[in-house]
This record gives C-alpha cells, sequence and structure tokens, in this order.
C-alpha cells in the first residue's frame, strides 16, 4: 500500500489526485488571502494616527501572531473600538476622569 495518498498514475504523470493534492490546493488559496487579510488590516491600522500607540501596539501583535482570524477581529472590533477613541474629545475625557476621582 505505497500510494496511500496518490493515484496509480501519479508516479509518472506527475499529476497528484489524492490527499497532497488538495492540501496544495488549499494552501494556495489560503496563503494569498490570510497576506492580503495581513497587509490590508495594518494599512488599516497605520492611517489612524491619533489612536493611542498602546492600542496600535497590541492590535499590531494580535494581527500578526494569529494568523487570519487576527484581521478579522481586528476589523470587526478593533477598527471600531479604536474610531470611537480617536473621536472621543480630550475635553470629555478629562471631565470623566475629574468625576472618576471625586
Amino acid at each position: 500500500m505505497p500510494y496511500i495518498f496518490f493515484d496509480s498514475f501519479s508516479w509518472y504523470t506527475g499529476v497528484n489526485f489524492g490527499l497532497f493534492a488538495l492540501v496544495n490546493f488549499a494552501i494556495g488559496l489560503m496563503l494569498p488571502l490570510q497576506l492580503g487579510l495581513l497587509i490590508f488590516s495594518l494599512m488599516n491600522l497605520v492611517k489612524k494616527k491619533h489612536a493611542p500607540a498602546e492600542d496600535k501596539i497590541l492590535w499590531v501583535l494580535i494581527i500578526v501572531f494569529i494568523n487570519i482570524i487576527g484581521p478579522i477581529v481586528y476589523f470587526v472590533f478593533g477598527s471600531k473600538m479604536l474610531d470611537e477613541k480617536i473621536d472621543k474629545k480630550p475635553d470629555e475625557s478629562d471631565e470623566n476622569s475629574a468625576e472618576n476621582s471625586n
């Protein structure tokens, strides 16, 4: 049983129709998707110039180290969260901190 993953014709045609070919096909589809999401989400993050640096560093780590899921989580949650922090006026944050200290 030496050809568990290949058809008997693959040894001389060079065409694999088994599990190996399916895995190569899946990797071929996922790699461009992963790289595209990674690049697009990092570009989107860099464009948010007024976002806090700590938040940006955290999102860069999430995007880079949690491959496909990280950029998706960023677009669902992180982008909106950073926009809210950017849109928040400095006066509002000063008033909130003064109220919390009392």
